[in-house]
């Protein structure tokens, strides 16, 4: 099948554009995804037909040769993001500079995909939304995914091959299904989100639990104070439970004022792996660990015991959540990150000031 003769078939395309956001945010971006993707619903319900091919699985490989072959990649700069409806991306897509890049892909496959499911065909899909920096958590890139029998399948053109898998940090998965029309992407739970922190947040309750840098000490500060509200909505962003939160800075509190009645010492050494697993959480709540006083800063220590026997208490918030599937494993990312996380604390003044 060639592009231009979907083009005959859908609403023509004018060339016209508009500002939606002069600066976009990655949270602004993922939500013009959603809106677009409902937007165009009907243009790729006149299509949609074309491209079934049998079963879910050809139909998913036909889709991603279709985009390789009529839909040249051309990354767009960040200053200038933008989302189409499949008549431009077809007609942009000719030409090497037509500025269509993951996002367009993803729109592309998914209203397809999307308009079989409607038409009764059991496509069971969504649209991913991939980080892969270290010490981030906001996503920066898209593809799609189906599953087919329990299975994953990868859909990404912009990598060679159908199927391929790039490992990331964490992912937000978006379903259709889980937004309303009057209220897309703000009311619902961010599932994908926290289960992808899970081992990020695991982490950090272990530092909080031993006390690292005073963390119990001062979020007990916190929760005691005018931040409270502020710092429990921090968290819950993280996908965690404020009550767990709460908990673990409670008892740690509490032990430490048993143990240190009206007197100030460094917490229990953290090993590295751990101290760089929570870096996202940590960078989230910064802002809320910051030493109060200058005599709260301490030397920095390097990998040590104490935090391995901690992780055995950290069950409690594995209830529900699950590791993310597809992601790197958390237990090989801490390896991964343990140099990186330790120098970051060690250099304490750019971290802690």
């Amino acid at each position: 099948m060639k592009a231009v003769n979907l083009l005959g078939i859908l609403s023509p395309f004018g060339n016209t554009k508009s500002m939606i956001v002069e600066n976009q945010t990655t949270k602004d971006i993922m939500q013009q995804i959603i809106e677009t993707h409902k937007k165009y619903q009907n243009d790729y319900d006149k299509i949609s037909q074309q491209f079934w091919k049998g079963s879910v699985k050809a139909t998913c490989k036909y889709l991603f040769d279709f985009l390789k072959t009529n839909v040249k990649y051309d990354v767009e700069p960040d200053y200038r993001q933008s989302v189409k409806s499949p008549a431009a991306i077809l007609s942009t897509g000719r030409y090497a500079n037509g500025g269509n890049d993951c996002k367009h892909y993803s729109l592309f496959q998914a209203g397809i995909l999307d308009s079989l499911s409607r038409k009764g065909y059991k496509i069971d899909w969504c649209y991913r939304f991939a980080n892969y920096k270290l010490f981030q958590v906001m996503p920066h890139h898209v593809f799609v995914v189906v599953k087919i029998n329990g299975v994953e399948y990868w859909c990404d053109p912009v990598l060679d091959t159908w199927n391929q898998r790039k490992p990331y940090i964490n992912k937000i998965d978006r379903k259709m299904a889980l937004y309303s029309i009057s209220g897309i992407g703000r009311t619902r739970k961010r599932v994908g989100a926290k289960i992808a922190l899970f081992p990020a947040r695991k982490a950090f309750l272990l530092l909080v639990r031993i006390n690292f840098k005073k963390f119990a000490i001062k979020l007990y500060r916190r929760l005691n104070s005018p931040q409270r509200a502020e710092l429990l909505q921090k968290w819950i962003q993280l996908g965690g439970k404020p009550e767990l939160l709460i908990s673990t800075v409670n008892k740690a509190a509490a032990k430490y004022k048993r143990k240190h009645p009206g007197r100030s010492i460094g917490a229990a050494p953290a090993a590295a792996a751990v101290i760089a697993a929570a870096a996202p959480v940590i960078a989230t709540l910064l802002k809320f660990l910051k030493p109060e006083r200058a005599d709260e800063i301490d030397e920095a220590t390097e990998a040590v015991t104490q935090a391995a026997e901690a992780f055995t208490d950290q069950g409690q918030e594995q209830s529900g959540e699950q590791q993310s599937v597809g992601a790197v494993d958390p237990y090989l990312l801490y390896g991964g990150l343990a140099l990186a996380g330790y120098l970051i604390y060690k250099n304490k003044r750019k971290l802690f000031r």
